[in-house]
């Protein structure tokens, strides 16, 4: 299992940048991920019927490919977690995704991001191995905080 934690401070109250990670819609631009010519954006909305909480499910749309979340923990304006598993033609992986807001002082918030990535199968594992994928993870995860503090202004 690779494991990546990154925090950063953001001069913002914690609601100000909890009501920004609750809105789903804002995860388009949060999470778009570089590429070597252009952006990969991954579109996130909560599923038919779902209210924002623990149990629901989140589906993000990459391309042509849908994958469902589960929140874990959904604890306002602190915390929230969800769990994902995403198949792909030569294999699976199980993620985990995340995001404590806490208070240093009035005005600014440390907000850090945990992915937990874990390949599931011999032949993802042995594709993994020749990627440097918790550097990936690493940077992926400075990025989504250093786009969260440009969307808020801190």
């Amino acid at each position: 299992m690779i494991t990546v934690t990154q925090s950063a401070d953001i001069d913002t109250p914690p609601q100000k940048i909890w009501d920004y990670i609750a809105d789903f819609k804002n995860w388009r631009q949060f999470t778009a991920a570089k590429l070597r010519f252009t952006k990969l954006y991954h579109d996130f909305r909560l599923a038919p019927g779902c209210e924002a909480g623990a149990g629901a499910t989140v589906v993000m749309r990459r391309r042509n490919v849908n994958v469902s979340w589960t929140i874990t923990d959904w604890a306002p304006p602190c915390k929230l977690a969800m769990t994902a598993r995403e198949r792909h033609l030569l294999g699976s992986f199980d993620w985990s995704l995340a995001i404590t807001v806490s208070a240093r002082t009035s005005l600014t918030t440390c907000v850090e991001i945990r992915f937990d990535f874990e390949p599931v199968g011999r032949l993802t594992n042995s594709l993994l191995s020749f990627f440097d994928a918790e550097k990936s993870f690493q940077a992926k995860a400075q990025e989504m905080l250093t786009r969260l503090k440009a969307a808020l202004g801190g």
